[in-house]
């Protein structure tokens, strides 16, 4: 009697233990998928993220031209440029669409 009790119990711990196994590796496949998916996800943001840096490098290299070309071209303008009325300089006068100035 008391063998057949503990056969019993044996086998019920071992179904437990065999539906526990598999719960477990059902989560297992579940969380691979799940960082496959992640892993994925993360290449194609660090691949955008330097496809955006190699873009902001060359913006701001083609900013400290421009920077560089806009003083240049105050310089110059500043130096030949002839001062009219009030400091103004004629270059920065309002003109009108048949070549007038308007004042």
């Amino acid at each position: 009697q008391q063998l057949r009790e503990n056969v019993v119990l044996a086998a019920q711990e071992a179904s437990t233990a065999v539906d526990d196994l598999q719960e477990a590796t059902h989560q297992k496949e579940a969380s691979l998928k799940r960082l496959g998916k992640a892993e994925k996800h993360l290449c194609k943001l660090w691949e955008e993220n330097t496809a955006i840096r190699q873009e902001l490098k060359v913006t701001k290299q083609e900013k400290r031209v421009l920077v560089r070309e806009v003083k240049t071209l105050r310089a110059s303008s500043t130096t030949k440029a002839p001062v009219g009325l009030n400091g103004m300089l004629f270059q920065d006068r309002p003109v009108s669409m048949d070549g007038g100035e308007l004042v």
